[in-house]
């Protein structure tokens, strides 16, 4: 999954974003983590891990994109 992807995501399950020096803030549910700026760079497992601070999972943020 790329970041700009990610990011989308979020961004339709309600996160807010800031920026803070090369990576960007993500706010979810009182929760936080950071995302790197590269918008086509490839997560790999980071965006797993991203999301399991943010106190969710890829599968449940796929389905509140929908």
């Amino acid at each position: 999954m790329k970041a700009g992807e990610l990011k989308r995501l979020l961004s339709k399950a309600g996160a807010r974003f800031e920026e803070a020096g090369g990576h960007t803030k993500i706010l979810l549910a009182g929760k936080t983590s950071f995302i790197p700026r590269h918008a086509a760079k490839d997560l790999g497992s980071l965006a797993n891990e991203i999301a399991k601070e943010l106190g969710t999972t890829l599968a449940d943020l796929r389905k509140k994109g929908k």
